[in-house]
């Protein structure tokens, strides 16, 4: 709105849109994710965004910390992993390159 009113109609409305194509970027390549174990050994991965080929490499570095032992959180330390489950109620979409991606873990 400020840039409208400082830069005229047409450099606002530009610089709007550069601003949203960039949120949309920041959004996709680093989805939301959260990861949470139970005591059985299952480790419950939940993403609650669109997996596109844009953030599915964010997820598969996920996983591959997680049955690392690495990363943030430090899920089930003393119990071997047994099975990853990815909860994917909050995803509304995925493509092609995300659907190949997962098959593949």
């Amino acid at each position: 709105f400020i840039a409208v009113l400082l830069l005229g109609v047409e450099f606002g409305i530009g610089i709007g849109l550069a601003c949203e194509l960039v949120q949309i970027l920041v959004r996709n390549l680093r989805p939301a994710i959260s990861a949470s174990g139970t005591g059985e050994g299952v480790v419950v991965i939940e993403m609650r965004r669109g997996c596109n080929f844009l953030g599915v490499e964010h997820l598969t570095n996920r996983v591959e910390k997680i049955i690392q032992g690495e990363g943030d959180e430090v899920i089930l330390p003393l119990t071997p992993i047994r099975a990853i489950v990815i909860d994917m109620r909050g995803v509304s979409e995925v493509d092609m390159t995300a659907l190949q991606s997962l098959s593949e873990m």
